[in-house]
């Protein structure tokens, strides 16, 4: 179930990218939405291949159960992806490669600085997805 968490942030991650860079000319809701969307679609298929149907038929639930609400600056896109990639284990991806950044030159202090304001320096409405991973359970 690992490799489906890593599918799920990188698709993420190049989706956001290429967003910021308008090499996807959609607000950014809707690319949020879609995102979903398409890490619903890809962990449906992982859940019926490796869990079998019944456990497939849960995702949606995980997927709503993994919102985290904010009523100051949360979208509703956000809410939609980070209960998407808490539902297909994106963000436990994210926790083990922040484990492995630990190890570099600047720290995890450094590491979550950097990861953490990552949205202000590139401008992305969508910051509390990426510091949701960081929350505890």
């Amino acid at each position: 179930m690992e490799i489906l968490g890593y599918i799920t942030l990188t698709i993420f991650i190049v989706t956001m990218v290429l967003t910021l860079f308008r090499k996807i000319n959609l607000p950014v809701q809707t690319v949020l939405v879609l995102v979903s969307l398409v890490c619903l679609i890809i962990g449906f298929i992982f859940r019926i291949a490796n869990d079998g149907f019944n456990s497939a038929i849960l995702l949606p639930n995980e997927m709503i159960g993994g919102i985290i609400l904010h009523p100051i600056t949360a979208l509703l896109g956000g809410l939609f992806l980070a209960g998407a990639l808490e539902a297909t284990k994106g963000f436990d991806a994210l926790k083990v490669i922040i484990a492995k950044l630990q190890k570099s030159p600047i720290g995890l202090a450094g590491t979550l600085v950097i990861i953490i304001n990552l949205p202000v320096i590139a401008s992305l409405p969508c910051g509390r997805i990426i510091a949701a991973a960081l929350l505890p359970n």
